[in-house]
């Protein structure tokens, strides 16, 4: 009987502590007001020429840039298909249309589409699948041929 008044006891403080607590966090917080004077701006004058060479880079290479989506047929559990969707990025490097990025972002995607700055959106050619079966067998011979300092 005595363990039971004290545990209702606790019980009662910790509601009373909490609600004494919630009091002096949110109603007396209303009062404190913060005064914030905005800063007066300067005008930081003209740019670097490193920057200046920056923005222009950025500016010239800026609609080479391509945005790379594919589609991967994986094996569930139980051997279910399903398509998982992938992302990356690459630029353009020449007038041909060869666009330049990392392997792992086209690594067995069965459909890969291209979407260009102008927000045209390309699909790979078949040609280009067979430079990227190519591609995949070249870096395979090329791992195979390597000698690592380890070995």
């Amino acid at each position: 009987m005595r363990d039971k008044k004290t545990y209702l006891f606790m019980i009662g403080v910790c509601i009373i502590l909490a609600a004494v607590f919630i009091y002096f966090n949110r109603f007396l917080s209303i009062n404190r007001k913060v005064v914030s004077m905005p800063r007066d701006i300067t005008p930081r004058g003209d740019l670097a020429d490193y920057e200046k060479s920056t923005i222009a880079i950025f500016n010239t290479a800026a609609p080479s840039v391509v945005y790379i989506f594919t589609e991967i047929a994986v094996s569930g559990f139980f051997g279910m298909q399903h398509v998982r969707e992938g992302a990356g990025s690459g630029f353009l490097w020449d007038t041909q249309g060869h666009v330049v990025t990392n392997f792992h972002v086209l690594e067995g995607a069965r459909d890969i589409k291209i979407r260009l700055d102008s927000g045209d959106l390309v699909a790979l050619s078949k040609i280009a699948r067979r430079m990227l079966d190519t591609a995949e067998k070249r870096r395979k011979n090329a791992l195979n041929e390597l000698k690592f300092l380890s070995a």
